[in-house]
């Protein structure tokens, strides 16, 4: 004799009851039995799509068992580092790549997010984690922390069809590179990024010269900076010259366009460049003004540059929110003064001059801290 319990109906749900009597039908039909008191019970909606969803062995307590490896295998490990008992430590030969994978089983189509605690070494583009669903790969790069560096949580996120993702693990490249991941988790959901901004800085200089801005699809001119906003922007990025040729991005201009940038709801980040025009990793050349200042006078007037322009920021309502002391800043600054290889071996000033540049970037700082 067969016996089935039977949940009260107010607590079945639909799903749950249809399976339960297409089991009970094909059970008796075929002549099985089960014993007195046998519970029949229906796997719960979306069991299968988290068992789906997981991906197996994400701390690598098992070494790499359920992961496959590319590359050299000497040149995947696991062991202990940085505090944890079980981190894969991806580390290649030079011109080499290495990498480690596992396909997921998507139940359901929608985002998918992974995160990983990690670490690395090297060059800061050579290692990466990355989802693919079919023909798409959204990757996203391991900054460079050091051996002795913290963890870093690191998230990439990609739209998933229902079918398979493929999970990547790759280090490739510079000689030295090397990559730590813990913790992976596959998520259903999409990574959220606190800051979603743009350089702002030309757009006064764009509408003088008769520049018109329209939505996307649109034909009605627009304020790009209100746009900006409508369209996820949480801040704007200023730079600040000195005294630059074609009188755009003083001080005084930062003024009106952070305003600008506040009144759309946006933060505000100023990026000081320390010069009459633009600086990068080919050019960080000194103000006009500053031209016969000595380092000690240098720092004196990167001091007072930045607590006077953030001054007037402050004053004029405007709660900066970060600040960027130096632009591009690799190759030093305020050349050749604050400069960290020899830039021109035709100058009196020969090498690195790293405790120029430590002390440069100690008077802008003080002064940030000053006035903010």
């Amino acid at each position: 004799m067969m016996s089935a319990h039977r949940t009260p109906a107010s607590h079945r749900s639909p799903g749950a009851t249809a399976m339960s009597r297409r089991r009970l039908g094909g059970l008796a039909a075929s002549g099985a039995v089960l014993g007195t008191g046998a519970l029949l019970t229906a796997p719960s909606p979306g069991a299968e799509a988290r068992e789906r969803d997981q991906l197996a062995n994400p701390g690598f307590a098992e070494g790499l068992s359920r992961w496959r490896l590319s590359g050299q295998s000497s040149s995947a490990q696991v062991r202990a580092a940085g505090g944890r008992p079980h981190v894969l430590h991806l580390e290649p030969a030079a011109g080499q790549e290495v990498a480690v994978s596992q396909r997921v089983v998507v139940g359901r189509g929608g985002e998918r997010t992974l995160r990983a605690l990690v670490r690395a070494g090297g060059d800061g583009r050579a290692a990466s984690l990355e989802l693919r669903s079919r023909n798409r790969t959204d990757r996203v790069h391991v900054p460079v922390t050091g051996a002795e560096g913290a963890w870093l949580e690191l998230a990439v996120s990609a739209p998933a069809a229902r079918g398979i993702l493929d999970v990547t693990l790759r280090v490739s490249g510079a000689e030295g590179a090397w990559a730590q991941i813990d913790e992976l988790r596959l998520t259903p959901d999409l990574a959220s990024r606190t800051v979603r901004g743009a350089d702002l800085s030309g757009i006064p200089k764009n509408e003088e010269h008769g520049a018109v801005y329209t939505a996307p699809g649109g034909a009605e001119p627009v304020d790009p900076v209100e746009l900006m906003a409508h369209s996820g922007a949480t801040l704007g990025r200023l730079r600040v010259w000195v005294d630059p040729a074609d009188g755009y991005c003083t001080p005084e201009r930062t003024v009106e366009m952070a305003r600008r940038i506040r009144d759309a709801g946006m933060d505000v980040l100023v990026d000081f460049h320390y010069s009459d025009t633009w600086t990068d990793p080919g050019a960080q050349h000194v103000p006009a003004a500053w031209a016969q200042h000595d380092p000690g006078q240098l720092a004196d007037a990167v001091a007072e540059h930045t607590r006077s322009t953030l001054t007037l920021l402050r004053d004029a309502g405007v709660d900066v929110a970060m600040v960027q002391v130096g632009n591009e800043i690799n190759p030093g600054m305020l050349w050749p003064h604050g400069q960290t290889w020899d830039v021109d071996p035709q100058d009196d000033v020969d090498g690195a001059q790293w405790e120029n540049l430590a002390r440069f970037l100690r008077a802008g700082a003080g002064a940030v801290a000053d006035v903010f």
